[in-house]
């Protein structure tokens, strides 16, 4: 490996350093004035340093957003849509699966920083889960899903509703009523108001 290969694997591994202990950091501890930072030290750089490899706070929550989405893109199949080969709303599909990995708890804490962040243009920006969209796609075309709404409003939609779901199971995680929302029982409510959403029945 020559120099330029040893230099370019070296930033990529740094890279990959910095978002990952930014979403653990995310987890831990919010997004707190000091991110920057903290960030820096995590990764045993200076803050100057860091700004070599992006230019503010929100180019490095933006990059990791996009990874946690293409993570979940990758991995958003049987393990998180169960019974998808029987179809999207049989009757014995559970549908949904809440798995709150890491990935989905960023992307629910990011959620909610970017509302509250102007600095942060979200226009646009709001990725569908492409197996998810595709699945309410083809429910669309054989008819067991609604079509006054588009499969990538639907999937936006979904995706928001599981974003909340586990952001409150993330906040709550500690308190004596937070297992409740992980609880079987009520979590087969939720699919049935997914599904009743997809069908179009509320």
């Amino acid at each position: 490996m020559n120099d330029i290969s040893k230099r370019a694997a070296m930033r990529k591994e740094r890279t990959q350093q910095i978002l990952d202990v930014t979403q653990q950091l995310v987890l831990k501890e919010g997004f707190g004035a000091n991110l920057m930072s903290r960030i820096a030290k995590e990764c045993g750089i200076s803050r100057q340093r860091l700004y070599c490899y992006y230019d503010n706070l929100n180019a490095i929550l933006a990059e990791l957003h996009d990874l946690c989405v293409k993570r979940l893109a990758e991995n958003f199949s049987a393990g998180a849509i169960a019974g998808a080969q029987d179809g999207l709303l049989s009757e014995d599909a559970s549908l949904f699966y809440f798995e709150l990995n890491d990935d989905v708890l960023f992307l629910s804490a990011y959620e909610v920083y970017a509302q509250k962040n102007e600095t942060i243009q979200t226009e646009g920006k709001q990725e569908s889960i492409p197996v998810l969209c595709e699945m309410i796609r083809e429910g669309q075309e054989k008819g067991i899903i609604r079509t006054d709404f588009t499969a990538e409003q639907l999937s936006y939609l979904v995706g928001q509703l599981l974003y909340a779901y586990s952001f409150k199971a993330m906040v709550m995680r500690n308190d004596s009523y937070g297992g409740l929302l992980l609880d079987e029982r009520v979590m087969r409510e939720v699919r049935k108001m997914i599904q009743s959403l997809l069908r179009g029945d509320v």
